[in-house]
């Protein structure tokens, strides 16, 4: 799971990796990234892995995961996240 909130009566997700099949995450090259992550990219920051839904993108890097919500009926508005690998406490 990315971009997780917890609160004891429910739970909202960008992207569920367990979740239904039609959220499954597929991997893509990095020249298919969406444009509004790619600005978030920084200096000495190295995309390891893409993946995509049917709209929504992950970027895995060196220093972070980035999670871009395409929203809409024409995909125009976007919400991105950005977790710092450094600041995670549980992966699995």
């Amino acid at each position: 799971m990315v971009g997780g909130r917890h609160s004891s009566r429910k739970c909202s997700y960008i992207i569920d990796f367990q979740g239904n099949a039609l959220v499954k995450l597929t991997p893509i090259n990095s020249n298919e990234m969406l444009a509004p992550i790619r600005r978030f990219l920084i200096d000495g920051e190295t995309v390891l892995a893409v993946f995509k839904t049917i709209r929504d993108q992950v970027v895995f890097t060196n220093k972070r995961v980035i999670a871009a919500n395409v929203q809409g009926l024409t995909g125009k508005k976007s919400t991105t996240r950005r977790f710092s690998i450094a600041k995670s406490r549980h992966v699995g």
